[in-house]
């Protein structure tokens, strides 16, 4: 059973992300997985249990290994519960609901040398580049 502490976490972060009102998601607690959070669309056998016994049709699970986050400093458990819920997507036009991957892949080192700013600025001047690129390679054709 999740703690009211935890619940009190994902639900905050599930409505200010809008999440709620378009998904139906629930948080469970697993103890025993190295992970400190998983996120997963709900297989029919879950949903069809939590129809039964929470009277709702939840769509998307979100495990925490809760013995961990309960030794989070508060913003430590803000960051990673809002980590946690960006992962789910909605397509508004369809309804379909995604999982998202991460957008930011590099090393800590990177990072922790440089600062994000100057990655993202690195990484948009290498889109940018790329989209240059294939403009000219259209326009040679």
């Amino acid at each position: 059973m999740v703690d009211d502490s935890t619940k009190e976490f994902f639900t905050t972060a599930l409505k200010n992300a809008d999440v709620l009102s378009m998904v139906k998601v629930d948080v469970l607690v697993n103890n025993n997985q190295k992970e400190l959070y998983k996120v997963m669309k709900a297989n029919d056998l879950a949903r069809f249990y939590s129809i039964e016994y929470n009277n709702q049709d939840v769509e998307i699970i979100i495990t925490i290994n809760e013995e961990i986050f309960n030794d989070l400093e508060e913003e430590q458990k803000e960051i990673v519960v809002d980590e946690a819920v960006t992962t789910i997507s909605v397509n508004l036009e369809s309804g379909a609901i995604s999982l998202a991957k991460t957008d930011v892949k590099t090393f800590s080192g990177v990072l922790r040398k440089y600062g994000y700013e100057k990655y993202e600025r690195v990484m948009e001047s290498v889109r940018s580049l790329y989209q240059q690129k294939e403009e000219r390679e259209r326009e040679n054709r």
